[in-house]
């Protein structure tokens, strides 16, 4: 079974003696992440990256959900 506590300490992150919340905020990430990468979003680009950003993470959070053992394997993939 996925041991949870192995990614708790990827979920936070320490700033100035401060711990990060586990909550995801896709505005700070935009905010930290265009000038970062040189970009400059319209109102209206930026409403949109943060709605995809959302989508992805609540997609990342039931994937993240599964419990796995060690002995799991994927799926084999079948080709027509």
């Amino acid at each position: 079974m996925r041991d949870q506590a192995l990614d708790d300490p990827a979920r936070f992150v320490q700033i100035d003696g401060a711990m990060s919340s586990a909550s995801f905020d896709p505005e700070a990430l935009i905010d930290a992440m265009c000038p970062l990468l040189g970009l400059d979003l319209t109102p209206e680009s930026r409403a949109r990256t943060a709605l995809h950003l959302r989508i992805a993470a609540q997609q990342a959070e039931k994937l993240f959900s599964i419990a796995l053992d060690d002995a799991d394997e994927p799926a084999p993939v079948f080709k027509a």
